[in-house]
């Protein structure tokens, strides 16, 4: 399993298929049987949704845990000065 992503399969009757999370916006991306992932990102190294993958034409580079680490420290900061 690569770093950063979350991995699971479903079972539906006697169809199964694996199941990742998009590293950008944690969307669960289930996978065709034949494993071809939609999209990866070169910035960060791993697999993002269809979605995500047409956003990358900008170039920029932001996964899920970047963005809440960003939003963590954002609010903790406006709670030091009060700030709510």
């Amino acid at each position: 399993m690569l770093r950063g992503e979350h991995y699971g399969y479903i079972r539906t009757g006697s169809h199964e298929a694996d199941v990742l999370g998009c590293a950008h916006c944690s969307a669960s991306i289930v996978l065709p049987p034949d494993k071809v992932r939609p999209g990866h990102c070169f910035g960060c190294d791993r697999t993002v949704c269809r979605a995500c993958a047409a956003k990358l034409t900008t170039g920029r580079c932001a996964p899920f845990e970047k963005r809440m680490e960003e939003t963590e420290r954002r609010a903790a900061l406006h709670r030091s000065m009060g700030i709510e």
